[in-house]
């Protein structure tokens, strides 16, 4: 008896999105889902439409690096870096990958701009603000 969270048998040419054991979930079968992951993907521009969200002290370079380098989108957390740490950060994670990736930003850093002007400098595609609307 086939469970009723596991999908039935796809067609042999559908899109695996993430390998796993016993059954993997086939875009194919879901248009709905397939249409939203393929804007997430055209809008990241990785391979996976998955955004990994930036912790503080933890989302540095070599796990942005290792998730970029999955097919994800890996995101930076800038929290209180300096702009001289955020441009070693940013050039160390693009020595790691040549997959897209993010930088967050928090918007009530006191040299918000200077940060802006690193991303810019590096050529950073997306940028994902925290703390409200930047002034």
């Amino acid at each position: 008896m086939r469970s009723a969270l596991r999908p039935p048998n796809p067609p042999p040419n559908a899109r695996t999105i993430f390998p796993t054991p016993g059954w993997p979930l086939r875009l194919a079968q879901y248009p709905k889902t397939h249409a939203l992951m393929q804007r997430g993907i055209d809008f990241l521009g990785s391979e996976h439409a998955v955004l990994c969200g930036a912790m503080s002290w933890v989302s540095e370079r070599n796990l942005v690096a290792a998730i970029s380098n999955a097919g994800g989108f890996g995101v930076i957390a800038c929290g209180a870096m300096t702009p001289e740490l955020l441009d070693t950060e940013i050039a160390a994670t693009k020595a790691l990958t040549s997959k897209p990736f993010g930088v967050n930003l928090i918007t009530m850093h006191p040299m918000l701009f200077d940060l802006i002007a690193v991303c810019a400098k590096h050529g950073v595609s997306h940028v994902v603000l925290a703390g409200g609307i930047p002034p």
